[in-house]
């Protein structure tokens, strides 16, 4: 299984829908807040699940996403979050507690705009940087383990 992951479009629709149009393998798509409404906008016209939530710039979208989710794929318990709300720009300790605390095997965040690949503790934390400066992500779900993949698009 393929997940595409992203953050931090901050408007750069054009950016979202080439990476989509690039990914097509993906068989879901977790945008983790900054540019909820480009993702809104842009989901209808693809028939993959897409998993939002809601970042510290997103307010407008306060009853529509919730700031985390929650989902399990092939046996592995993934929790998604933009992470302002964990103060990721000051490391992955509180991220980090709470993500042992509950047993999640990956953790996907955004907020920093710095790619991130860390295993620790038995959890993956992954952020794919900020689509914005081009950056981008694909985490593979694989019998014999997670893999993380950062990208950049071709612009």
């Amino acid at each position: 299984m393929r997940l595409l992951v992203i953050s931090d479009s901050h408007s750069r629709k054009e950016r979202l829908a080439s990476v989509l149009k690039s990914e097509p393998t993906a068989d879901a798509v977790f945008h983790l807040g900054d540019g909820a409404a480009d993702m809104i906008f842009l989901k209808d016209c693809d028939p993959r699940t897409f998993f939002l939530v809601r970042g510290n710039c997103d307010s407008a979208f306060r009853q529509e996403l919730n700031d985390t989710q929650s989902v399990t794929f092939d046996g592995v318990r993934i929790f998604a979050t933009h992470g302002h709300l964990y103060n990721v720009k000051f490391g992955l300790d509180k991220l980090g507690l709470f993500a042992q605390m509950q047993q999640y095997n990956l953790v996907l965040f955004g907020h920093t705009h710095i790619p991130t690949d860390i295993y620790e503790n038995g959890i993956h934390f992954f952020n794919p940087g900020s689509l914005a400066d081009g950056c981008y992500g694909c985490v593979d779900i694989t019998p014999k383990g997670i893999i993380c993949l950062q990208k950049q698009l071709k612009m």
